[in-house]
């Protein structure tokens, strides 16, 4: 692999995902995430089939995509956000691990139903457009459960990600 290995770009991307999101916080008029999402889908591939990670111009097109976005949010980012970032990202670029993958451990929650799906939550909205589309809620200590065929799950997680 080039020195464009996949442990960096996966390291970009992160940090690029946390940049735009301190951009959108800090309401800077950005949208990158069809791009975002696009380069996720790459680094999925490359991540699980090896003979991708061979294609040199594979890695080289998610590298451009990956800088493209940051090039887009930079562009209409104060000179401090621009600088922070741009530290960040010479810092993995040397090999520097800043992003660590978190693992989730599946739980599980006595009372619910095996035949269909679920999604625990603390996000108030996400529960209201729940109950809006007739799924089924429950309160757990500080959280809430929504309950639902798999299609209906999607569908929420969907209107979900249109909101942001």
């Amino acid at each position: 692999m080039s020195k464009l290995d996949l442990n960096i770009l996966n390291q970009l991307w992160s940090a690029t995902v946390e940049m735009y999101l301190e951009a959108i916080e800090k309401g800077y008029e950005v949208n990158v995430s069809d791009i975002l999402r696009n380069v996720k889908s790459l680094l999925n591939e490359l991540n699980l089939r090896e003979e991708l990670q061979k294609e040199e111009w594979l890695i080289v097109k998610v590298f451009d995509m990956i800088n493209d976005a940051q090039q887009r949010i930079f562009m209409k980012a104060s000179d401090r956000f621009v600088k922070k970032w741009d530290e960040i990202f010479k810092r993995i670029l040397k090999g520097e691990k800043i992003y660590v993958k978190k693992i989730y451990r599946t739980k599980f929650y006595s009372g619910l139903p095996r035949d269909k799906k679920w999604i625990v939550t603390s996000n108030q909205e996400m529960v209201k457009v729940a109950m809006n589309h007739g799924l089924e809620i429950k309160k757990l200590k500080d959280k809430f459960v929504i309950i639902g065929n798999e299609t209906d799950l999607k569908r929420l997680a969907k209107i979900m990600r249109e909101k942001i």
